[in-house]
């Protein structure tokens, strides 16, 4: 299943972790892909939306899901010491170059 961070921000109070677990219920038994995940550093929307994911597929024993934050290395970086400095322990760095051949 795949998302960008934006879509788990709404501008309305408890927006967020409604449209966040609603994601989340729909990617159970899925791979979740956010791309862009470092949207989720713009305010306290993005806390809520990151707090939402850590306590629903870190909390809740037996969940059947898994979490890709996709993004340049550096602003997820920067995302997970603002908003979720203990995320680090649980995160794996994947780095994909892309190579273009010309003929």
């Amino acid at each position: 299943m795949f998302k960008g961070g934006g879509d788990l921000i709404s501008g309305h109070e408890g927006g967020t972790e409604e449209a966040t677990l609603a994601i989340l219920e729909n990617a159970r038994g899925k791979v979740l892909v956010i791309d862009e995940a470092y949207m989720l550093d713009t305010s306290n929307y993005g806390k809520n939306a990151l707090n939402v994911i850590v306590s629903k597929v870190m909390g809740t024993p037996g969940e059947d899901i898994a979490v890709l934050l996709l993004g340049y290395e550096d602003l997820i970086m920067k995302m997970i010491n603002n908003q979720n400095p203990g995320l680090k322990r649980y995160c794996f760095m994947f780095m994909f170059t892309c190579i273009r051949m010309f003929v």
